[in-house]
Protein backbone atom coordinates (compact mmCIF):
# COMPACT_ATOMS: atom_id res chain seq x y z
CA UNK A 1 0.00 0.00 0.00
CA UNK A 2 1.52 3.16 -1.21
CA UNK A 3 2.09 5.66 1.92
CA UNK A 4 1.89 9.92 2.06
CA UNK A 5 3.34 11.73 4.48
CA UNK A 6 -0.43 13.06 5.35
CA UNK A 7 -1.65 9.39 6.12
CA UNK A 8 -4.48 9.25 4.25
CA UNK A 9 -5.05 5.48 4.91
CA UNK A 10 -5.65 6.13 8.90
CA UNK A 11 -8.45 8.42 7.76
CA UNK A 12 -11.18 6.13 8.04
CA UNK A 13 -10.01 5.45 11.71
CA UNK A 14 -11.29 9.12 12.44
CA UNK A 15 -14.16 8.66 10.27
CA UNK A 16 -15.59 6.76 12.96
CA UNK A 17 -16.18 9.56 15.48
CA UNK A 18 -17.54 12.01 12.53
CA UNK A 19 -20.14 9.30 11.16
CA UNK A 20 -21.60 9.27 14.87
CA UNK A 21 -24.47 11.87 14.59
CA UNK A 22 -24.43 12.04 18.72
CA UNK A 23 -20.81 13.06 18.47
CA UNK A 24 -19.87 16.50 20.72
CA UNK A 25 -16.09 16.66 19.41
CA UNK A 26 -15.28 20.50 19.44
CA UNK A 27 -14.31 21.66 16.44
CA UNK A 28 -10.84 23.50 16.29
CA UNK A 29 -7.40 22.80 17.05
CA UNK A 30 -7.27 25.67 20.01
CA UNK A 31 -10.61 24.67 21.85
CA UNK A 32 -9.55 21.12 21.92
CA UNK A 33 -6.30 22.34 23.57
CA UNK A 34 -7.89 24.55 25.98
CA UNK A 35 -10.26 21.56 26.82
CA UNK A 36 -7.76 19.35 26.94
CA UNK A 37 -5.40 21.40 28.91
CA UNK A 38 -8.46 21.71 31.39
CA UNK A 39 -8.81 17.78 31.56
CA UNK A 40 -4.88 17.52 32.58
CA UNK A 41 -5.88 20.19 35.53
CA UNK A 42 -8.78 18.34 36.61
CA UNK A 43 -6.52 15.29 36.22
CA UNK A 44 -4.11 16.51 38.28
CA UNK A 45 -6.28 17.50 40.85
CA UNK A 46 -8.15 14.61 41.63
CA UNK A 47 -4.81 12.43 41.97
CA UNK A 48 -3.76 15.26 44.76
CA UNK A 49 -7.05 14.75 46.20
CA UNK A 50 -6.62 10.99 45.96
CA UNK A 51 -3.14 11.38 47.73
CA UNK A 52 -4.66 13.57 50.10
CA UNK A 53 -7.34 10.58 51.24
CA UNK A 54 -4.37 7.54 51.04
CA UNK A 55 -2.87 9.88 54.23
CA UNK A 56 -6.17 10.73 55.80
CA UNK A 57 -6.82 6.75 55.51
CA UNK A 58 -3.91 5.96 56.89
CA UNK A 59 -3.74 8.77 59.86
CA UNK A 60 -6.74 7.51 60.80
CA UNK A 61 -5.52 3.67 61.08
CA UNK A 62 -2.41 4.78 62.64
CA UNK A 63 -2.31 8.25 64.45
CA UNK A 64 1.22 10.12 64.65
CA UNK A 65 4.23 10.50 62.31
CA UNK A 66 3.10 7.51 60.35
CA UNK A 67 2.20 9.49 56.99
CA UNK A 68 5.84 10.84 57.29
CA UNK A 69 7.09 7.88 58.04
CA UNK A 70 5.60 5.61 55.58
CA UNK A 71 7.04 8.38 52.50
CA UNK A 72 10.34 8.72 53.92
CA UNK A 73 11.33 5.30 55.13
CA UNK A 74 10.57 3.92 51.84
CA UNK A 75 10.80 6.54 48.57
CA UNK A 76 9.43 4.42 46.77
CA UNK A 77 5.80 3.85 47.99
CA UNK A 78 4.99 7.48 46.73
CA UNK A 79 6.20 7.14 43.13
CA UNK A 80 3.89 3.76 43.20
CA UNK A 81 1.06 5.38 44.78
CA UNK A 82 1.59 8.36 41.93
CA UNK A 83 1.79 5.48 39.22
CA UNK A 84 -1.85 3.59 41.08
CA UNK A 85 -3.23 6.84 40.95
CA UNK A 86 -2.92 7.81 37.27
CA UNK A 87 -6.39 5.12 37.46
CA UNK A 88 -7.59 8.89 37.87
CA UNK A 89 -7.17 9.91 34.30
CA UNK A 90 -7.97 6.89 32.79
CA UNK A 91 -11.57 7.29 34.45
CA UNK A 92 -11.79 10.66 33.72
CA UNK A 93 -10.80 9.97 30.38
CA UNK A 94 -13.41 7.61 29.91
CA UNK A 95 -16.25 10.10 31.78
CA UNK A 96 -15.39 12.67 28.92
CA UNK A 97 -14.76 11.14 25.73
CA UNK A 98 -17.71 8.84 26.22
CA UNK A 99 -20.38 11.05 28.23
CA UNK A 100 -19.53 14.28 27.28
CA UNK A 101 -18.21 13.93 23.17
CA UNK A 102 -20.66 11.27 22.74
CA UNK A 103 -17.47 8.81 21.82
CA UNK A 104 -17.78 5.15 21.62
CA UNK A 105 -14.96 3.56 23.50
CA UNK A 106 -14.13 1.80 20.45
CA UNK A 107 -12.76 4.98 19.32
CA UNK A 108 -10.27 5.32 22.02
CA UNK A 109 -8.72 2.42 20.86
CA UNK A 110 -10.82 0.04 22.84
CA UNK A 111 -11.11 -3.19 20.95
CA UNK A 112 -11.11 -6.85 21.91
CA UNK A 113 -9.54 -7.94 18.40
CA UNK A 114 -6.38 -8.97 18.42
CA UNK A 115 -5.77 -7.47 22.20
CA UNK A 116 -3.25 -9.99 23.77
CA UNK A 117 -1.59 -9.96 20.68
CA UNK A 118 -0.99 -6.59 20.37
CA UNK A 119 0.03 -6.38 24.06
CA UNK A 120 2.62 -8.89 23.69
CA UNK A 121 3.88 -7.46 20.84
CA UNK A 122 4.06 -4.09 22.56
CA UNK A 123 5.88 -5.54 25.59
CA UNK A 124 8.75 -6.76 23.17
CA UNK A 125 8.90 -3.22 21.53
CA UNK A 126 9.26 -1.28 24.50
CA UNK A 127 11.76 -3.74 26.31
CA UNK A 128 13.64 -4.12 22.90
CA UNK A 129 14.02 -0.86 22.32
CA UNK A 130 15.07 0.77 25.70
CA UNK A 131 17.56 -2.60 25.61
CA UNK A 132 19.18 -1.53 22.14
CA UNK A 133 18.69 2.15 24.14
CA UNK A 134 21.13 1.31 26.83
CA UNK A 135 23.50 -1.15 24.55
CA UNK A 136 23.94 1.69 22.39
CA UNK A 137 24.53 3.89 25.71
CA UNK A 138 27.50 1.49 26.58
CA UNK A 139 28.76 1.13 23.42
CA UNK A 140 29.20 4.57 23.66
CA UNK A 141 31.02 5.00 26.86
CA UNK A 142 27.95 6.67 28.62
CA UNK A 143 27.39 3.90 30.84
CA UNK A 144 29.14 0.79 32.90
CA UNK A 145 27.65 -2.49 33.84
CA UNK A 146 28.55 -2.92 37.73
CA UNK A 147 26.44 -5.73 38.24
CA UNK A 148 22.96 -7.55 39.08
CA UNK A 149 21.13 -6.29 42.26
CA UNK A 150 22.09 -8.58 45.04
CA UNK A 151 18.82 -8.27 46.78
CA UNK A 152 15.93 -7.41 44.30
CA UNK A 153 12.51 -6.62 45.95
CA UNK A 154 10.27 -8.83 44.67
CA UNK A 155 7.40 -7.65 45.87
CA UNK A 156 8.10 -4.11 44.64
CA UNK A 157 8.76 -5.61 41.15
CA UNK A 158 4.89 -7.08 41.31
CA UNK A 159 3.76 -3.78 42.61
CA UNK A 160 6.05 -1.61 39.51
CA UNK A 161 4.33 -4.10 37.14
CA UNK A 162 1.08 -3.70 37.62
CA UNK A 163 1.82 0.47 38.07
CA UNK A 164 3.67 1.30 34.81
CA UNK A 165 0.65 -1.14 33.14
CA UNK A 166 -2.05 1.23 34.62
CA UNK A 167 0.16 4.82 34.17
CA UNK A 168 1.39 3.60 30.76
CA UNK A 169 -2.69 3.01 29.44
CA UNK A 170 -3.50 6.29 31.14
CA UNK A 171 -1.07 8.04 29.25
CA UNK A 172 -1.88 6.52 25.90
CA UNK A 173 -5.49 6.73 26.44
CA UNK A 174 -4.97 10.55 27.29
CA UNK A 175 -2.65 11.26 24.65
CA UNK A 176 -3.77 9.31 21.49
CA UNK A 177 -7.23 7.66 22.18
CA UNK A 178 -8.58 11.55 23.31
CA UNK A 179 -6.53 13.68 22.50
CA UNK A 180 -5.24 12.55 18.97
CA UNK A 181 -8.52 11.32 18.06
CA UNK A 182 -10.40 14.39 18.66
CA UNK A 183 -7.97 16.97 17.27
CA UNK A 184 -7.81 15.03 13.70
CA UNK A 185 -11.64 14.32 14.05
CA UNK A 186 -12.10 17.66 12.19
CA UNK A 187 -8.92 18.00 10.19
CA UNK A 188 -6.12 16.44 8.62
CA UNK A 189 -4.71 12.51 10.89
CA UNK A 190 -1.48 14.21 10.95
CA UNK A 191 -2.61 17.26 12.86
CA UNK A 192 -3.69 15.21 15.56
CA UNK A 193 -0.16 13.46 15.63
CA UNK A 194 1.61 16.37 15.92
CA UNK A 195 -0.58 18.11 18.62
CA UNK A 196 -0.64 15.27 20.47
CA UNK A 197 2.88 14.69 20.21
CA UNK A 198 3.74 18.08 21.14
CA UNK A 199 1.64 18.42 24.17
CA UNK A 200 2.99 14.95 25.36
CA UNK A 201 6.48 16.51 25.89
CA UNK A 202 5.22 19.46 27.18
CA UNK A 203 3.67 17.66 29.91
CA UNK A 204 6.69 16.40 30.94
CA UNK A 205 8.44 19.93 31.13
CA UNK A 206 8.22 20.53 35.00
CA UNK A 207 10.15 16.90 35.37
CA UNK A 208 13.82 17.17 36.72
CA UNK A 209 16.34 17.35 34.06
CA UNK A 210 14.55 18.61 31.28
CA UNK A 211 16.07 19.61 28.37
CA UNK A 212 15.68 20.17 24.95
CA UNK A 213 16.69 17.54 23.91
CA UNK A 214 14.79 15.40 26.23
CA UNK A 215 11.99 17.67 24.77
CA UNK A 216 12.54 16.47 21.26
CA UNK A 217 12.59 12.76 22.55
CA UNK A 218 9.60 12.79 24.20
CA UNK A 219 7.91 14.66 20.76
CA UNK A 220 9.35 11.54 19.07
CA UNK A 221 7.88 8.93 21.09
CA UNK A 222 4.95 10.88 20.89
CA UNK A 223 5.06 10.72 17.55
CA UNK A 224 6.41 6.89 17.41
CA UNK A 225 2.92 5.55 19.88
CA UNK A 226 0.54 7.98 17.61
CA UNK A 227 1.31 5.84 14.62
CA UNK A 228 1.86 2.97 16.35
CA UNK A 229 -2.42 3.55 18.11
CA UNK A 230 -2.83 4.31 14.07
CA UNK A 231 -1.23 1.52 12.42
CA UNK A 232 -2.80 -1.58 14.34
CA UNK A 233 -6.21 1.12 14.71
CA UNK A 234 -5.92 -0.55 18.61
CA UNK A 235 -4.35 1.05 21.69
CA UNK A 236 -3.17 -2.54 23.06
CA UNK A 237 -0.06 -2.08 21.40
CA UNK A 238 0.92 1.24 22.33
CA UNK A 239 -0.28 1.31 25.74
CA UNK A 240 2.30 -1.52 26.49
CA UNK A 241 5.45 -0.35 24.55
CA UNK A 242 4.80 2.52 26.72
CA UNK A 243 4.11 0.40 29.63
CA UNK A 244 7.79 -1.47 29.23
CA UNK A 245 9.19 0.85 27.66
CA UNK A 246 9.25 2.63 31.22
CA UNK A 247 9.56 -0.66 33.48
CA UNK A 248 12.53 -1.59 31.49
CA UNK A 249 13.74 1.83 31.84
CA UNK A 250 13.44 1.84 35.71
CA UNK A 251 13.39 -1.74 37.13
CA UNK A 252 15.32 -3.57 34.73
CA UNK A 253 18.33 -1.31 34.20
CA UNK A 254 17.94 1.21 36.85
CA UNK A 255 17.90 4.07 35.40
CA UNK A 256 16.01 7.40 35.68
CA UNK A 257 12.22 7.99 33.76
CA UNK A 258 11.85 11.08 32.71
CA UNK A 259 13.91 12.10 35.55
CA UNK A 260 12.18 10.08 38.43
CA UNK A 261 14.80 7.73 40.12
CA UNK A 262 13.52 4.29 41.22
CA UNK A 263 16.01 2.12 43.18
CA UNK A 264 13.96 -1.14 42.83
CA UNK A 265 16.21 -2.98 39.91
CA UNK A 266 17.39 -5.77 38.43
CA UNK A 267 20.90 -4.18 36.66
CA UNK A 268 23.08 -1.59 37.58
CA UNK A 269 24.52 0.87 35.84
CA UNK A 270 27.60 3.85 36.59
CA UNK A 271 26.30 6.47 34.34
CA UNK A 272 29.49 8.71 32.83
CA UNK A 273 28.86 12.59 33.76
CA UNK A 274 30.28 13.95 30.71
CA UNK A 275 28.52 11.88 27.79
CA UNK A 276 25.13 13.14 29.61
CA UNK A 277 24.34 14.14 25.25
CA UNK A 278 24.32 10.60 24.78
CA UNK A 279 22.68 9.27 28.41
CA UNK A 280 20.69 12.26 29.14
CA UNK A 281 22.34 12.90 32.43
CA UNK A 282 19.76 13.82 35.50
CA UNK A 283 16.83 13.43 33.17
CA UNK A 284 17.61 9.37 32.41
CA UNK A 285 17.80 7.96 29.08
CA UNK A 286 15.36 9.83 27.38
CA UNK A 287 17.16 13.11 27.12
CA UNK A 288 20.08 11.44 25.11
CA UNK A 289 21.28 10.64 21.85
CA UNK A 290 20.88 7.04 22.08
CA UNK A 291 16.85 7.38 22.45
CA UNK A 292 16.75 9.85 19.63
CA UNK A 293 18.34 7.02 17.43
CA UNK A 294 16.22 4.20 18.14
CA UNK A 295 12.86 6.10 18.15
CA UNK A 296 14.15 7.45 14.62
CA UNK A 297 14.77 4.00 13.59
CA UNK A 298 11.65 2.81 15.13
CA UNK A 299 9.59 5.53 14.10
CA UNK A 300 10.26 5.09 10.24
CA UNK A 301 9.68 1.16 10.42
CA UNK A 302 6.04 1.68 11.89
CA UNK A 303 5.29 4.52 9.31
CA UNK A 304 6.47 1.81 6.39
CA UNK A 305 3.97 -0.85 7.78
CA UNK A 306 1.05 -1.56 6.14
CA UNK A 307 -2.16 -0.43 7.32
CA UNK A 308 -3.79 -2.58 9.21
CA UNK A 309 -7.70 -3.47 8.09
CA UNK A 310 -9.85 -0.71 9.39
CA UNK A 311 -13.18 -2.51 10.29
CA UNK A 312 -16.37 0.13 10.24
CA UNK A 313 -20.18 -0.29 10.57
CA UNK A 314 -22.58 -0.97 7.51
CA UNK A 315 -23.84 2.35 8.12
CA UNK A 316 -19.93 4.39 7.44
CA UNK A 317 -20.61 7.64 5.15
CA UNK A 318 -19.41 7.17 1.48
CA UNK A 319 -15.97 9.54 2.52
CA UNK A 320 -14.94 6.90 4.79
CA UNK A 321 -15.40 4.41 2.67
CA UNK A 322 -13.26 6.40 -0.08
CA UNK A 323 -10.35 5.91 1.40
CA UNK A 324 -9.66 2.82 1.31
CA UNK A 325 -11.53 0.91 3.80
CA UNK A 326 -12.17 -2.75 2.82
Amino acid sequence: MKHDIRLSDTAPIFARIRQNPNQRVPKGILLNCLVFSAYLLVDGAGQEIGLLLFSLILSAISPGDTVKSFFENEPMREILLMLYLTVVSILLNFAYCCGVEKRPARTLGITKRRALPDYLLGFLLGTGMMTAVMLLIQAGGGASFRGVSESVPAGYMVLFLFAWVIQGFSEELAFRGYLMMSVGTHTEPGTGIAVSSVLFAAAHLGNDGVSLFAFCNLALFGLLTALLFLRTDSIWCTAAMHSFWNMAQSNLFGMKVSGIEISASFLRYDTASGHTWLNGGRFGPEGGAATTAVLAIAILLVYLLPQRTVHLPASAPAEANQKGVS
